[in-house]
């Protein structure tokens, strides 16, 4: 944490092989941050690590985009930051390229977000029956 502390602290322009090894320095403290419970963390390298993401992020980049909205999404969802945790999490569902089940992680969020924090059981369930069409499971017609 305290090299890439050092790097969230400078302006300085880099090329682009710096921009990426930049890049995988904040995924991979992001991923520690969660492993640590520090979302407040997870959410600054995850937003930086946006930063450094293209324009064309979803056609040029779409893993370590994915990650990294995803571990946003989480981290925000954890800290109760739901307008930012939808704003994200839209950017991602929004994604034509990315499959169902790449977008998982956001959904389940979305799912906890309704279920959990609103208390609306019914819509978080199905929301659930949604997501699992989705991704090709077949359900029973009611009688």
């Amino acid at each position: 944490f305290d090299i890439v502390n050092l790097l969230l602290h400078s302006d300085e322009e880099c090329s682009e092989a710096d921009k990426m090894v930049l890049l995988d320095l904040y995924l991979k403290a992001a991923k520690k941050a969660v492993e640590f419970s520090s979302f407040e963390s997870c959410v600054i390298y995850a937003e930086k690590g946006i930063s450094l993401l293209s324009p064309d992020k979803w056609s040029k980049e779409p893993k370590v985009s994915l990650e990294l909205f995803s571990l946003i999404v989480e981290a925000h969802f954890s800290l109760t930051n739901i307008d930012k945790m939808k704003v994200y999490g839209d950017e991602v569902l929004q994604q034509s390229t990315l499959t169902e089940l790449e977008k998982v992680r956001i959904h389940s969020c979305n799912i906890s977000l309704v279920g959990g924090t609103m208390n609306k059981a019914r819509e978080a369930l199905d929301m659930s029956i949604d997501v699992l069409r989705k991704l090709g499971c077949k359900f029973p017609k009611n009688k």
